[in-house]
């Protein structure tokens, strides 16, 4: 019976990982955590800081962060201060609803003081009851409220985030490739500046409070750019098209005595021969 390697790009990769940028949607990536045991951001190389406990856990879609719901964080220096526009986007599994503002992320020790960001799947009030995101600036928020999807299940998220909008909610959602109906949540005031240069804080608000418990993998940012319909489709779809393919060196079979004969399948499926060792 014939051995057949899959491509390498269909399973998540388990720690190195590099971006494929012959994608042309990935060339708007500017960066991109795989939370997947690697603890970088792999576009600028830098260093996750993990909070108290804060680690990776085996799950159904291979090795992802872990948000334990006390203390078991992580944050990234992420300079978007160039820009008036971002995607953000990733694979979540929350474990629990709540209305208690526990985070999914936080971009800036308070998105309010610092021109960043929040994703808040446990608003409370004005909120409550409801996912909750929105962007800032000092003395100005807009924020956007709409239903939460299942809990204790893997969804894929795509959060746009506009700057430019004045007193406009300023947040597009797509979840699982379907637009969410977002709504204001609270009053909205003009936020019309860059965003800061911040660190992104993911499970929590500053790794001090607001603890989110699940699991978090592919959290990509894409600075300047918002994502279409079709672009974030295609992300759901084929979620490991983010990372380049990793060649896999494979020995073909040889006469005692004979040098090794290397094969190699790269960019495609190889169907081996029987008795060859991968």
């Amino acid at each position: 019976m014939p051995l057949i390697v899959k491509r390498p790009w269909t399973s998540q990769p388990q720690v190195a990982a590099r971006v494929d940028w012959g994608n042309p949607l990935n060339a708007r990536i500017t960066h991109l955590l795989p939370l997947n045991g690697d603890p970088r951001e792999i576009v600028t190389g830098a260093r996750l800081t993990y909070g108290a406990g804060g680690s990776s856990a085996v799950t159904t879609r291979g090795l992802a962060l872990q948000g334990s719901g006390v203390a078991a964080c992580a944050s990234v220096p992420i300079d978007l201060s160039p820009y008036t526009k971002a995607s953000v986007s990733f694979w979540m599994y929350w474990d629990a609803y709540a209305n208690d503002d526990k985070l999914a992320m936080e971009y800036g020790a308070n998105f309010v003081t610092n021109s960043g960001f929040f994703i808040d799947p446990n608003s409370g009030a004005p909120a409550s009851g409801e996912f909750q995101c929105g962007i800032g600036s000092p003395g100005f928020s807009n924020a956007g409220r709409f239903a939460r999807p299942g809990a204790a299940a893997w969804h894929h998220y795509v959060f746009l985030f506009d700057r430019t909008t004045g007193a406009a909610q300023g947040s597009s959602v797509y979840v699982d490739d379907a637009a969410q109906s977002v709504a204001a949540s609270g009053a909205m005031s003009d936020v019309t500046d860059q965003f800061g240069n911040n660190s992104l804080y993911i499970f929590s608000r500053a790794s001090t409070s607001l603890f989110g418990a699940g699991k978090m993998q592919n959290l990509v940012i894409r600075g300047g750019y918002l994502m279409t319909a079709a672009e974030a489709r295609q992300e759901y779809r084929f979620p490991w098209q983010l990372f380049a393919p990793l060649p896999r060196r494979i020995w073909a079979p040889r006469a005692a005595g004979a040098p090794f004969r290397p094969a190699w399948a790269i960019g495609s499926n190889a169907v081996i021969g029987a008795g060859v060792m991968v």
